[in-house]
């Protein structure tokens, strides 16, 4: 999750290990959430943010289910 007034070094890392994961073809799933600021999933109660928060679980659960 990259959340858009985040601290600009901190979404600047981010960016760089998004491009570099998706050069190496690395499942990956960003989602920007422009108005969030960090720790919107822990502080902030909204139904975008609720919305992320269980878009993540359900990624991790995907990705870590053995097939």
């Amino acid at each position: 999750m990259r959340a858009g007034r985040d601290d600009a070094k901190l979404n600047e890392g981010l960016d760089r290990f998004t491009q570099a994961a998706m050069q190496r073809g690395a499942d990956l799933e960003l989602h920007a959430y422009a108005s969030g600021r960090h720790g919107f999933d822990v502080f902030d109660d909204t139904p975008r943010s609720r919305e992320l928060l269980l878009r993540t679980l359900d990624f991790v659960r995907e990705s870590t289910v053995s097939r």
